[in-house]
């Protein structure tokens, strides 16, 4: 299940014809650190990006 926040942004995405991709986000706190192996998994797992700004919450 979508938060309410995450759907109102795709229902106005789409009534304003703003172009959007759907997908998993990797979270990680050490970009550098990774392996290609982890990255590899966190892809086949259906990861389309990655970021670091929540991992410090």
């Amino acid at each position: 299940m979508q938060p309410l926040s995450t759907l109102s942004r795709y229902r106005d995405s789409e009534e304003n014809g703003i172009p959007y991709v759907k997908g998993k986000t990797w979270t990680t706190d050490s970009f550098y650190r990774e392996t290609v192996n982890n990255f590899q998994k966190h892809k086949a797992d259906g990861c389309i990006s990655v970021e670091m700004e929540c991992a410090a919450l």
